[in-house]
């Protein structure tokens, strides 16, 4: 949240009163759960009740409504400009599945793409997240794959590409796989997404007892596939982890 310090809340000699520039940030705040404009753009009153009412705001705020649990909202930042963007996967009572992301712009968004993506491609995968692992500025579409061998279970990670094409369009590319050890289990482990080399490109942690003891590995996108990296083990002293030794 920002500092209020540089908004003068009172006028010399007169009644208090609340800045304008205030009462905006405190709309947008409040009502619209964005963040305040910069110090020299803090609009007015006026300006914030606009965005809160603007048609571009109603829609997106539709189009994020859950049914039957089968959309889910995500914030991120998808066009890199250090402020967090909505994202979100929907798929509709027909099964028909989108992936979108809209910008915020301090409270007011506007599309950046809406893509259509084959329900089987999405629905089935578990601790889904947007998360750029191919460098690009463009947030993919993550999560858990599994395949049932049996009576075990067999996981997998799975990325949906999301990439700009010649004519400038958003559409949905290749789909991009790594692994898991045999034993992997989503609910006893759990999956980071983290960029850990400084490449720009998220990278996949996962962390959990894999028979071995408890420890930490690491695959790095290549932008096109994943590749393995050391290991570090966890020395855990329950409740908590007290260390992490390479």
């Amino acid at each position: 949240m920002r500092n209020f310090s540089s908004f003068s809340f009172f006028n010399a000699g007169k009644k208090p009163k609340l800045h304008s520039a205030f009462l905006s940030c405190l709309l947008i705040l409040f009502v619209l759960g964005g963040d305040c404009p910069p110090n020299d753009n803090t609009g007015s009153v006026a300006k914030a009740i606009r965005i809160l009412f603007s048609p571009e705001t109603k829609n997106d705020r539709l189009e994020t409504n859950s049914i039957l649990g089968l959309n889910t909202q995500y914030w991120v930042d998808a066009n890199s400009d250090g402020i967090e963007d909505l994202c979100y996967k929907t798929t509709n009572l027909d099964l028909s599945s989108f992936l979108s992301c809209s910008i915020n712009h301090y409270g007011k968004f506007s599309k950046l793409f809406k893509i259509p993506i084959s329900a089987g491609t999405v629905l089935g995968l578990l601790q889904p997240e947007f998360t750029d692992i191919t460098g690009d500025g463009i947030p993919d579409y993550c999560g858990l794959d599994f395949q049932l061998s049996g009576v075990n279970v067999n996981y997998n990670v799975r990325c949906i590409s999301i990439i700009e094409n010649k004519k400038g369009e958003y559409i949905g590319g290749a789909a991009i796989e790594g692994t898991l050890p045999r034993g992997f289990d989503s609910i006893k482990s759990s999956l980071y997404w983290v960029d850990i080399n400084g490449d720009k490109r998220s990278d996949y942690c996962y962390a959990g007892n894999l028979g071995l003891g408890y420890e930490m590995t690491c695959q790095i996108s290549k932008g096109n596939k994943f590749v393995s990296t050391n290991t570090a083990k966890l020395n855990f002293y329950l409740p908590y982890v007290s260390s992490i030794t390479a």
